[in-house]
């Protein structure tokens, strides 16, 4: 990385989750780390996911494309965003408001990383933790003799 405050594209994938989308959109603009970018990418949703996305005008970059799949829904958000740094966020999920702020930390600590990841909370709908954050162990280094 060759700037002390990369821009980091947050990217949303979003198929007909329109009733948890809009708490994501508001949990990536809602970071406290400021060099940010939100792409939100529809893929073909035929509920009011769209209508959502058109409410945050130039605040977001959005991609609506026709349904083709999870995989084609990241490389379009890809090809979209302008960031040194990718962080990638479900429709149905949120994000604490230091989330990007602790990955770029992690990332200019670790210039060779290819990867960062991090526990996650599993929650109900009304956000309160079902059980405890996963994975329990991370992993740090070379992994890739474990992932094979």
């Amino acid at each position: 990385m060759n700037d002390a405050k990369p821009l980091v594209s947050v990217l949303i994938n979003n198929c007909n989750y329109g009733r948890f989308l809009r708490d994501a959109i508001d949990s990536a603009l809602g970071q406290t780390y400021p060099h940010t970018e939100v792409v939100v990418v529809d893929d073909g949703s035929t509920d009011d996911s769209r209508e959502i996305i058109e409410c945050y005008g130039d605040r977001i970059i959005p991609v609506l494309k026709e349904n083709g799949g999870h995989g084609s829904t990241f490389n379009a958000g890809f090809d979209a965003s302008r960031g040194e740094i990718i962080c990638y966020l479900d429709s149905d999920d949120v994000w604490l408001p230091t989330k990007v702020e602790h990955v770029v930390e992690a990332a200019l600590s670790h210039p060779a990383a290819v990867l960062i990841y991090h526990r996650v909370q599993p929650v109900s709908a009304e956000l309160r933790p079902t059980h405890r954050a996963l994975p329990r162990r991370l992993l740090q280094g070379d992994i890739s003799d474990r992932v094979r």
